[in-house]
């Protein structure tokens, strides 16, 4: 057989069917010409079943690689990973035909950093091969956009990234729970929480992790080919790191290919819980050892010592950084007086401006006076979907009094669980419990259904009993009256239980320093851009605002004769268009006592960098970084303005645009960050901006993704648009039907929504255009642009 000077792998997918034609002969006509050997995976089959190890060994022997995109194969993704960790020269083709793979192509951050090439026929991909003739090695040759990065580790290393599911199911619930019990740190990738990142994050990640835990999503679940895609490619890129890799989802996916291992289906919790823990256990040991030692990165590493590599900015997801984040969290709130006063309060923002943040800092402020006792309540909103269910099920007039009991129930009994975990937290220290102190253990230990068991387990057995004894409410017959029905529902949650519970409070204040409860509650919107049935839920959290009154002044009434006064704080963090909705079926919405977060200065935004530098990196001064290791303008525009002027104005934002520029600007070995990483940074920033208010968008247009998506597109084609255009471009991708006047609230809904995620900003005066960063100025600049 002759040998060639160089050896090729060529991926694709059976599906669509043209795909897998057109590449066999082009693979035939290709390796006619005698130039390279070019070989495809059917190489790899093994008695008509692929192994990974053979597909892997293949690429490993071969000098480039090939891949067609056009059918987003789970596959074909996974290999072009592993082949880009293995750092191969890559060649890709996709049919533009085939609207599917040009729109994941479109919406995949971390996948379009590649180039491709458009191809219709056999002769167009023989024709591009030797064009761009991947089989002639060349320094550099890559990716046009990838090929100078040298990838290196940072100092904050982590024991795992794990990528998490698109939907916060119970089983992605499951996995969050058993990750955050895991002794080491960690990161999360959320798409939920910040769209799909680049392709440098994951990259930069992967070198300072040793583990990766990779949640697939099931065919059956909205969204998953985008899901999956992103999650093949980032599993393959990680395999090919020789990280420890697992994969996880939930049946069905249907994918012919032996993973050998990697890929584990489940279908209940019990299986599920089992896997993961035998995970975590495996890589404990290698976790620890990888973060005590710096070791070497599978990529090449520059000598040289740059001083822009240990600054750190955090990370752009607070939910990632600890309780670390009130180190260096500027309160231009003053959010300190919360703690000094004794009501209920709602802290409202747009998703990135800080308010996980905010609670951080409020949570460990309010700690560190051993007189403050702070009961956190984060429930997850599928442990109380059975009880949201049965709202259906009930008369309007019982419904707000079941969430009312409902939310009485709740906070009192996770109040007593706190206090409870606290004190079994403090036995570890002393020798034994105060009399007052066994009392109230003895009290909770004789009541664990109510107060010791999972969230979950208490709403589902509250949810199974409501179901039962109200399931003829919503036909009432003789003697079943509205007060019965309330009565029914208060035993049933144990209102009445809630005198018993302030009873054993008072004694447990009045024999201890406690002198004031801080209540936090987060999490209330986890599911709700993932849900339609936005009343039912607007239903539960305005429930929780009419209460909130009433249990800080029944709790600031415990007291006995030796008990001291007893304050009590209860703050709750809501999105700001979630609050918006609540508002218009408020009775009452001007008596909510509302902090709003926003960050519309530059100069107070640019000071919360500014804090994080000092906090974060030892002997650095804020006028170092801005004067020696940042360019001092972008043309004429000052470098702050530039970025202020392009990002949205959250910290979350500048966060991760600054933290992308200096990543760019180490792995290319830049002493300073210069204009040309802050220009690829902007890039970046866009693309994952991009997908960050697609992902926002989803529960909006649930149905028509994939049309809204290449409205994007088609509405960016100019910077100023007038509403005909918008309709234009609407009906360009069939997001709009013909019939303009038949859709007349459809448009005003999508230009409004446009308005809400800052695509759009509105006209106010002449060729003065505003943005709506928050809501409570939304009616006055439709008034203005009107």
């Amino acid at each position: 057989m002759t040998n060639f000077a160089s050896k090729g792998f060529f991926a694709y997918s059976s599906n669509p069917i043209h795909a897998e034609i057109c590449v066999e002969k082009a693979i035939r006509e290709i390796n006619s010409h005698r130039r390279t050997e070019l070989l495809s995976w059917k190489s790899c089959s093994i008695s008509g079943q692929i192994v990974i190890d053979n597909v892997t060994n293949k690429i490993d022997e071969s000098d480039y690689f090939c891949a067609d995109i056009t059918g987003m194969s789970n596959n074909v993704l996974f290999e072009l990973g592993y082949a880009t960790a293995k750092k191969k020269d890559i060649f890709l083709i996709l049919d533009k035909s085939i609207e599917f793979g040009l729109n994941i192509y479109r919406e995949l951050t971390c996948l379009n950093t590649y180039a491709y090439h458009k191809y219709y026929n056999v002769q167009e991909i023989v024709d591009c091969f030797f064009s761009r003739e991947p089989y002639i090695k060349r320094e550099g040759r890559l990716q046009p956009k990838f090929s100078e990065r040298i990838i290196r580790p940072s100092r904050d290393r982590k024991a795992l990234l794990y990528l998490k599911g698109q939907i916060n199911t119970e089983f992605s619930r499951t996995i969050s729970q058993k990750i955050s019990d895991f002794p080491l740190p960690y990161i999360i990738d959320d798409p939920v929480e910040s769209g799909i990142p680049s392709f440098g994050w994951y990259a930069d990640w992967l070198l300072n992790v040793p583990a990766v835990l990779v949640e697939f999503s099931s065919t059956q679940r909205t969204g998953f080919e985008l899901h999956n895609a992103k999650c093949s490619m980032i599993a393959g890129l990680a395999y090919g790191l020789e990280k420890t890799v697992i994969m996880l989802v939930e049946n069905p996916y249907d994918v012919p290919i032996d993973y050998r291992g990697l890929l584990v289906k489940f279908d209940d919790i019990t299986t599920l819980e089992s896997v993961i823990n035998d995970f975590l256990r495996d890589i404990t040991l290698k976790a620890f050892e990888f973060i005590s030692t710096q070791g070497n990165s599978t990529f090449d590493l520059q000598e040289d010592n740059n001083e822009l590599e240990i600054i750190s900015f955090g990370q752009h997801v607070a939910e990632n950084e600890g309780d670390q984040v009130s180190r260096y969290y500027l309160d231009v709130w003053n959010l300190n007086n919360l703690l000094l006063e004794s009501n209920s309060r709602v802290i409202i923002g747009r998703k990135g401006v800080g308010k996980t943040a905010t609670l951080k800092a409020i949570k460990a402020r309010a700690e560190r006076d051993p007189e403050n006792h702070v009961c956190l309540i984060e429930p997850i909103i599928l442990e109380i979907q059975k009880l949201l269910d049965l709202l259906n099920n009930l008369l309007d007039y019982d419904k707000t009094h079941l969430v009312e009991s409902a939310w009485k129930f709740l906070v009192y009994t996770q109040l007593v669980n706190s206090l409870y975990d606290s004190l079994r937290h403090k036995k570890r220290h002393i020798s034994a419990y105060t009399q007052t102190e066994l009392d109230f253990d003895n009290f909770v230990n004789q009541n664990k259904d109510l107060f010791l068991s999972d969230l979950s387990v208490r709403f589902e057995t509250l949810a199974k009993k409501l179901e039962i004894d109200l399931k003829d409410v919503d036909k009432p017959v003789e003697g079943n009256s509205i007060p019965d029905i309330k009565d029914k529902v208060s035993e049933i949650l144990h209102v009445k239980a809630i005198g018993s519970i302030k009873a054993q409070l008072s004694k447990l204040f009045a024999a201890s320093k406690l002198r004031k409860i801080v209540i936090l509650i987060d999490n209330l919107d986890k599911a709700w851009q993932r849900s339609s049935n936005f009343e039912q839920q607007s239903l539960w959290i305005l429930g929780l605002l009419n209460v909130s009154d009433f249990v800080v002044h029944d709790l600031s009434k415990i007291r006995s004769q030796s008990t001291p006064k007893i304050t009590c704080n209860l703050t709750l963090f809501l999105r700001s268009d979630i609050f918006k909705y609540i508002q218009n079926h408020c009775p009452e919405p001007d008596k909510i006592n509302c902090t709003y977060l926003k960050w519309n200065n530059k100069e107070i935004l640019f000071r919360a960098i500014d804090k994080r530098l000092t906090s974060l990196n030892d002997n650095l001064e804020v006028l170092t970084f801005w004067q020696k290791y940042i360019v001092e303008s972008i043309g004429e525009e000052p470098i702050k303005d530039y970025i202020f002027n392009r990002i949205l104005p959250r910290p979350r934002d500048l966060i991760y645009f600054l933290e992308r520029a200096n990543s760019l600007a180490v792995n290319k070995g830049h002493s300073t960050i210069n204009s040309e990483d802050i220009e690829e940074a902007y890039k970046e920033y866009s693309d994952w901006i991009a997908s960050y208010m697609r992902a926002e968008s989803e529960a909006i247009f649930s149905n028509q993704a994939g049309q809204f998506s290449d409205f994007l597109i088609y509405l960016g084609e100019n910077q100023i648009v007038s509403r005909e255009e918008i309709i234009a471009s609407a009906k360009k991708c069939n997001f709009i039907s013909e019939n303009e006047k038949e859709d007349k609230d459809k448009i005003d809904n999508l230009i409004d929504h446009l308005v809400d995620i800052s695509v759009l900003a509105r006209e106010t005066k002449h060729d003065i255009f505003e943005y709506t960063y928050d809501f409570d100025n939304k009616k006055q600049l439709i008034l203005l642009a009107e």
